[in-house]
């Protein structure tokens, strides 16, 4: 009795004792010297394996719950800055998952982190396939409150039109479970401020959901800001042989968009793009953009001298794209008031990645007078900068039954262009064709012609120079000139 009384009297004490070393433990874990101190450890573990150096300025542990709560936590590589800081972080885990091999976070929360991408970022980990024996995981519940993000570098080709990107107000949305990921985002403030135009300001939300490790189907996108409101569905896949694909809907209000004041119909713009293989469809359709988004191209006295004041551009077309190739065509009108100033019809094709665009054009002036004003062209349009193109090779026509009348029609249009002559001076109907290249804005012309300005009479004109710079060099043959009535007609008689 006595033994047994002894054993039970021991193994009191053990129990006892490990109560007391467990009680001492949880409390040692209490401790913000004994938590600061695992979490440094930790911090330098994951430091040497990935490159990503953590730090926070408070750590505290919560045993009995297994949570995490860092205040003023931030991310670097390495030693450099940290592109991420934040206000707070609370983690939770599952004990029971993770005594089974799997990590479970039944909850993440991250508030008010600032996402910096001007500072270096660490290298993307392997894939979790290319790893021996992953641990599963699972996250729960993931929310992000009140977060920013600033300089990332957009591609080359967004640049000129978006310049500096920036979002504030970001909250996020999300679980991962049996590697089924759902996430869904808001975007209070997507700010884009583009070199020479004004800032441009939108919300933004939208969800993915699909297998981690893709290809995720984006459910929905919704852009909606002041004067721009955008939509797209599609699929986001992360490897390579995974489908990366979106069919869109956008429109804006160009004067907006583009920083011009002046009033114009939405630019409405659709299509469907592969962008593994460049592949798909954009449809264009812009009924009313102002004449005015030509001015930062010209000079102030050339602009006011087009005509493009108070005029109205009208585009259509569609452009398709395939194996980094490009290729479309469409139609264009210049109206101001009820006068059709000119019509064209455009077709390029090219590839993506080289310096120029060609585009194919041909253009009838006044096309509602009688007679022919036409022209065409190819024409080497620079990527961002179209007002430094080329005219490869131009030709045009020019037919007028009345002289006098044509030139009058003309006048009403370009006044500072075209001469006024007097009354009687220029009857009888023109012919002429010409040839035209160089730079947009410093164009050589020849023009060779015939006017009959009287039965059996006849004038051949040459003329070459450079309209743009108001130079000009002309040769006249007049054959059969009835001079009497032609002196008659100047006088007014």
């Amino acid at each position: 009795m006595t033994g047994r009384r002894g054993y039970r009297r021991w193994l009191g004490l053990i129990v006892a004792a490990l109560v007391v070393v467990l009680a001492a433990g949880v409390a040692a874990l209490r401790l913000p010297g004994v938590q600061r101190a695992l979490f440094d450890r930790a911090v330098v573990a994951v430091e040497a394996r990935t490159g990503l150096r953590l730090a926070a300025e408070a750590v505290r542990l919560r045993p009995f719950d297994a949570g995490l709560e860092l205040t003023r936590p931030t991310a670097a590589a390495g030693e450099a800055q940290p592109f991420l800081t934040a206000e707070s972080l609370r983690v939770e885990l599952a004990i029971a998952a993770l005594l089974r091999g799997s990590l479970v976070l039944r909850e993440v929360v991250l508030v008010a982190p600032r996402l910096d991408g001007a500072r270096p970022l660490p290298e993307l980990p392997r894939a979790a396939s290319e790893r021996a024996g992953p641990m599963p995981i699972s996250l729960h519940s993931f929310e992000v409150h009140d977060g920013a993000a600033a300089g990332f570098e957009l591609p080359a080709a967004l640049r000129p039109h978006l310049g500096a990107v920036s979002a504030a107000g970001v909250a996020l949305e999300g679980r991962l479970v049996d590697g089924q990921l759902e996430l869904s985002w808001r975007v209070a403030r997507l700010q884009a401020e583009p070199a020479g135009g004004p800032v441009l300001t939108a919300g933004l939300a939208g969800s993915v959901v699909g297998p981690a490790e893709g290809p995720l189907r984006l459910e929905g996108l919704v852009l909606q800001g002041e004067g721009l409101s955008a939509t797209a569905m599609g699929w986001l896949g992360i490897d390579a042989d995974q489908p990366l694909a979106v069919e869109f809907e956008l429109e804006a209000d160009a004067s907006r968009l583009l920083g011009v004041e002046a009033a114009g119909e939405p630019v409405r713009v659709g299509g469907q793009v592969d962008l593994r293989t460049m592949s798909g469809e954009v449809r264009l359709a812009a009924a009313g953009l102002p004449g005015e988004l030509a001015r930062p191209w010209l000079e102030a006295e050339l602009f006011e001298q087009t005509a493009l004041a108070g005029s109205r551009i009208g585009l259509a077309g569609s452009l398709s794209l395939a194996q980094g190739e490009f290729s479309g065509a469409g139609e264009a009108s210049w109206v101001r008031g009820e006068e059709v100033i000119a019509e064209a019809a455009l077709t390029t094709s090219g590839d993506l990645t080289a310096e120029q665009i060609p585009l194919d054009l041909e253009l009838r002036l006044l096309p509602r007078a009688s007679g022919n004003r036409s022209l065409e062209a190819r024409l080497l349009l620079p990527r961002g900068n179209p007002a430094e193109g080329q005219v490869e090779r131009g030709r045009m026509r020019l037919a007028l039954p009345d002289l006098e009348r044509g030139l009058a029609r003309l006048r009403g249009v370009w006044p500072e262009w075209i001469p006024r002559l007097p009354a009687g001076l220029a009857a009888g109907p023109l012919r002429a064709a010409g040839r035209f290249q160089g730079g947009l804005k410093d164009l050589t012309v020849r023009l060779d012609g015939d006017w009959m300005p009287a039965p059996g009479a006849t004038v051949r004109l040459a003329a070459a120079g450079a309209p743009m710079a108001r130079q000009l060099e002309a040769r006249v043959v007049l054959e059969e000139l009835p001079l009497g009535r032609f002196v008659e007609q100047a006088r007014g008689e």
